[in-house]
Formats: structure tokens, sequence, C-alpha cells
């Protein structure tokens, strides 16, 4: 193989490369979210206001057994 076919197949494969990293926002989606992302996102903040949630009652509890 020739040094011009290598660097033929290199930028080739560098193409392809680039294409896969902004196909996510050539297809529209945020900041190149996927589908998955966006509900892995979704996930963890329902999580994070459940933990929220549940700190608070900790500390109404807390509170209720200090003044008993």
């Amino acid at each position: 193989m020739t040094t011009a076919q290598l660097l033929l197949i290199l930028g080739g494969l560098t193409v392809c490369q680039v294409i896969a990293m902004a196909l996510p926002y050539w297809m529209g989606w945020r900041s190149g979210q996927t589908a998955a992302a966006a509900s892995l996102q979704s996930e963890n903040r329902r999580l994070r206001d459940e933990l929220c949630s549940a700190h608070a009652q900790i500390r109404q509890i807390k509170q209720g057994m200090n003044y008993a």
C-alpha cells in the first residue's frame, strides 16, 4: 500500500468520526443529547427531588424530637 492510499484511508476514517460526533446535532437533538441521556437526566432529577423531600421530612422529625 502506498502512502497516498494510507492517507486516503486515514482521511476517510476521520470524516466518519466527525460525522458520528456531529450526527446528534444534525438530527436536531438538544446539545447532542440522545433519548437515553435525556431519560437518565430525567431520572436523576426525579431522584434528587425525592431525596430532598426525604431530607426535609428527616429535619422535621428531628425538630419534633428536640421539642419533646
